[in-house]
């Protein structure tokens, strides 16, 4: 994120003593070697929300308040303890200027001047894109605010465009909990937290005027531990700073929640941070928080040490979180090899967690290390392996599903990406894919195409893995060449070597695609009907049971050859034949009975279902309990004329209206297992219901046909 102004570290200032652990008795040198945190008493009853009081004011909308050295002055209409500013992000930048900002309760005394840093946490995407934000400046309790912009000489500098602060007085809501005392030492066991209404979190503030969820949760697998500290005074409240962060980061910055995963206060307090318990999402570093924990230390650490109350707790806490982890070992994370355990520094230019807290992070790591040891394993198989079928379609991606298991004691780390479809002749290295070292993805070779020097088709898992999970891959390929193929799968570290190489995969035949016309078939083929308007024929059980059915009238014309082809329904593979209408399949396990030739589940394919309606009264109404719904009037008299249940399935929604895809028109409409019924009062003294063109949209969507 661009910045108007240029970050540098806070301004020192002088600083308080420090409670120290109740139960701990002295200061404790290298406290994260004794892993021990502090638990608290079980929290009373939930308090109500906390009632925050906040207000805005525009530099541009008082213009007289500005003195003759470009600093201005403005009057709060009540106390706060929290200060922060924003202005337009399509504003051009000034890279030398810095916003500092004074305050105080009566203006006789002022605080030391503060520079407002750039905002570097966030969810990403989500927030106010057309804003620039600093972070949240905590203050004692004032009612005047001074401002200037100056350069490193001190000079002033014009103030970015739209400049508006924002004050928060987040004094009412519980206080914090006293600590019981108890320890739980060398266990990998996760703190006792204040949940979020114990710090006092109005949820309403996480939803929109609609009652929509602004940030919902997302999930992945914990990679990193990431420490930050939240620049507060060291004496103050900490969940009156707790509270005045979630305010700035959910309703000032609009991320819809507080960014940090979990805060920690200077006596080993847990607090509960972002909404939506293990593995969620938080936004506490910008392109980092995919995979990654944030903690915050309530407080401020430029000068001042952490407390090793706070110390203790944070070594738990990352013990518990990073459990899969090796504390000591580092692998790649987005962009650079990382320790399991670091600070915000380490992934962006910033002094965040502060000069004091900083060089804490190797006798964290200790500590976290002698809780949960070194001895964490990556290991990975391959449990499964399913495919499309034995047959391919030429140029059609055909999809093979490989089941992987984290069959080792550490995080199996992986790529999120969804994976890639290659062409026969690519590669890993011709498609141009990044590779992290140290991640794992599945690999895939072609008999005849790859040579052992080269890399082959490669996939992530999709997610990182902790150790016993499992995922299954969709690896695609499109085959531009017919005849028999071969795969061989593999698993790859990258650059690092092969775990498997050479495994046994499927051995498929690519045919034609089945929508090319085919001619007339030759001569002496009676049972074959030949359809030029498609360029298809039609043959055997499947002609019979299309002129049984209903024919052209009922199914449309043809609009491929049979092939095989793997059901989404059973994931069995049958010799199939689609037509305008709907999908043939041939069941050869019932050969000779009402059953040979079914009718494919496109219904379901393209809509799973509605819930259950209640039964309509009507005299002409039939209801299935087996699905809930109702069939009536003319869909009902078409449904039992040709076929009923037999050929249609039962219907799995009640009559509504929907835009058709192929002709763009709307019909009032009805779902069955494996056909749609559509309305066509246009069609004066013929069939008013027509099963709607499921099979050509089946097609259309592959690319087959247009």
């Amino acid at each position: 994120m661009p910045h108007w102004f240029a970050d540098r570290p806070p301004i020192r200032r002088p600083l308080t003593r420090r409670r120290l652990l109740r139960s701990a008795g002295q200061a404790i040198a290298t406290l994260p070697l004794l892993g021990l945190a502090p638990t608290l008493r079980p929290a009373a009853a939930a308090a109500p929300p906390a009632q925050i009081r906040a207000g805005e004011w525009s530099a541009a909308e008082a213009l007289s308040a500005f003195d003759a050295g470009g600093a201005g002055e403005f009057a709060a209409p009540f106390p706060f303890t929290a200060l922060g500013a924003h202005w337009a992000a399509d504003s051009p930048d000034d890279p030398q200027a810095h916003l500092t900002v004074s305050t105080s309760r009566d203006g006789t005394i002022w605080s030391p001047w503060r520079t407002l840093h750039g905002e570097e946490h966030g969810p990403g995407p989500a927030g106010r894109g057309d804003r620039h934000f600093t972070t949240l400046h905590h203050a004692e309790p004032s009612r005047l605010v001074r401002f200037r912009a100056t350069g490193p000489d001190g000079a002033a500098r014009p103030l970015p465009p739209d400049l508006r602060f924002v004050y928060i007085d987040a004094s009412d809501g519980p206080a914090a909990p006293d600590l019981d005392g108890q320890i739980n030492a060398f266990a990998a066991t996760l703190p006792r937290v204040v949940t979020r209404a114990g710090w006092g979190c109005d949820e309403k503030l996480r939803f929109d005027k609609d009652g929509k969820e602004i940030w919902k949760p997302e999930y992945r697998t914990t990679e990193k531990i990431i420490l930050h500290h939240t620049e507060t005074p060291n004496e103050r409240d900490p969940l009156e700073a707790v509270r005045a962060i979630y305010y700035h980061h959910t309703v000032v910055m609009g991320w819809g929640d507080l960014g940090y995963n979990f805060l920690v206060d200077r006596n080993g307090v847990v607090y509960e941070g972002r909404h939506g318990g293990e593995g969620v999402v938080g936004g506490h570093t910008l392109r980092y928080n995919l995979g990654s924990v944030g903690i915050a230390v309530v407080g401020s650490f430029t000068d001042a040490p952490i407390p090793p109350a706070a110390e203790a707790a944070i070594v738990q806490l990352a013990a518990y979180k990073g459990r899969f982890l090796n504390p000591q070992a580092s692998y790649y994370f987005v962009d650079k090899a990382l320790p399991s355990v670091v600070g915000h520094r380490d992934c962006l230019n910033t002094a965040c967690p502060g000069d004091a807290c900083y060089p804490r992070l190797p006798a964290i790591r200790e500590g976290v290390a002698a809780i949960i040891g070194t001895d964490q394993r990556m290991d990975v198989a391959i449990t499964g392996i399913s495919a499309g079928g034995g047959s391919a379609i030429v140029s059609t991606p055909y999809l093979v599903k490989v089941t992987v298991k984290n069959t080792g004691t550490a995080v199996l780390p992986s790529y999120y990406d969804a994976g890639l479809t290659y062409r026969e002749g690519d590669t890993f290295d011709s498609k141009g894919a990044a590779k992290v070292t140290g991640r794992f993805r599945v690999t895939a070779e072609l008999d005849g195409v790859h040579q052992p020097a080269t890399n082959p088709y490669r996939w992530g898992f999709g997610r990182s893995l902790n150790p016993g999970e499992t995922a299954e891959i969709a690896c695609r390929i499109a085959f531009d060449t017919m005849g028999a193929k071969k795969l061989r799968l593999g698993l790859v570290q990258e650059n690092i070597g092969y775990r498997l190489r050479g495994l046994d995969g499927p051995a498929l035949t690519v045919i034609p695609n089945p929508v090319t016309p085919v001619g007339p078939p030759a001569e002496g083929s009676p049972d074959a009907a030949f359809f030029p308007e498609t360029g298809h024929a039609l043959r055997g059980p499947l002609r019979r049971y299309w002129e049984r059915f209903g024919g052209l009238a009922q199914f449309g014309y043809p609009l491929t050859e049979e092939f095989p082809e793997v059901s989404e329904a059973d994931g069995k593979e049958y010799t199939v034949q689609y037509f305008e209408r709907a999908r043939f399949e041939l069941h050869p396990e019932h050969a000779g009975t009402d059953y040979e030739v079914l009718l494919g589940q496109l219904g379901r394919h393209y809509h799973a279902g509605d819930d259950p309606a209640p039964p309509l009264a009507t005299p002409d109404t039939a209801y299935f309990p087996e699905t809930g719904h109702n069939l009536g009037g003319p869909f009902k008299a078409h449904w039992e004329e040709h076929g009923g249940l037999f050929v249609y399935g039962f219907p799995i929604t009640e009559e509504f209206v929907e835009r058709s895809r192929v002709d763009g028109k709307e019909y009032t409409v009805q779902y069955f297992e494996r056909a749609r019924f559509e309305l066509h009062l246009e069609n004066a003294g013929k069939s008013q219901v027509l099963l709607g063109l499921l099979g050509r949209q089946v097609l259309q969507d592959r690319g087959w046909i247009k």
